[in-house]
């Protein structure tokens, strides 16, 4: 069975989770981009111009068949190639390690651990996303004692929480309050 199909649209998010990340066993995702036809580019030279200048987050997925670009995206300089890697420069165990969150309730909340890598001999640190949770519907202790779980099998340095984690309503404990009483590490303000 052969398949075909453009980044972007309704199906964007199923297509590259089962398809282009390979969820399903026994496939193949073969990228197939519009230079790889010459009969097309052949055929109709101003489709190919159309293309090229579409708005650029239009042109990578269309263009350059980027499954990684959605609309209303903050980095639109992030590239899969550039800025993924499957093997760090220093071992974790060599590098400061911490935790990043963003609550969210109905919308997904998102936990990131982030390892700084100790100065290389040009002065230069790195920072690497090695772990994230999200998850939506849980409550701050549901999260909190989740991130209790992995924090006790890889120990972190701190968590950072935006400003809004901080604020009391209806006089309830804020987020941050009960991140440190069940984490019982430093919480930092983002």
């Amino acid at each position: 069975m052969y398949l075909a199909a453009n980044p972007g649209g309704v199906g964007h998010g199923w297509v590259k989770r089962l398809f282009i990340n390979q969820d399903l066993p026994d496939h193949r995702y073969i990228p197939a981009k519009v230079y790889d036809n010459p009969i097309l580019m052949q055929a109709d030279p101003e489709y190919i111009k159309q293309l090229e200048n579409l708005p650029d987050a239009l042109r990578r997925a269309y263009l350059e068949d980027d499954w990684d670009i959605f609309e209303g995206q903050v980095f639109n300089e992030w590239r899969r190639e550039k800025h993924v890697t499957a093997k760090l420069d220093y071992s974790l165990d060599a590098c400061k390690k911490i935790i990043t969150f963003d609550w969210g309730y109905n919308a997904h909340g998102c936990a990131l651990w982030l390892a700084y890598t100790p100065e290389n001999r040009y002065g230069v640190k790195r920072v690497y996303v090695y772990r994230e949770l999200y998850q939506n519907q849980k409550t701050p202790k549901q999260w909190a004692r989740e991130i209790k779980t992995l924090i006790q099998i890889e120990p972190v340095e701190y968590i950072v929480l935006p400003h809004d984690c901080f604020s009391k309503l209806g006089g309830k404990d804020s987020i941050a309050d009960v991140f440190q009483r069940e984490l019982g590490i430093p919480i930092r303000p983002g």
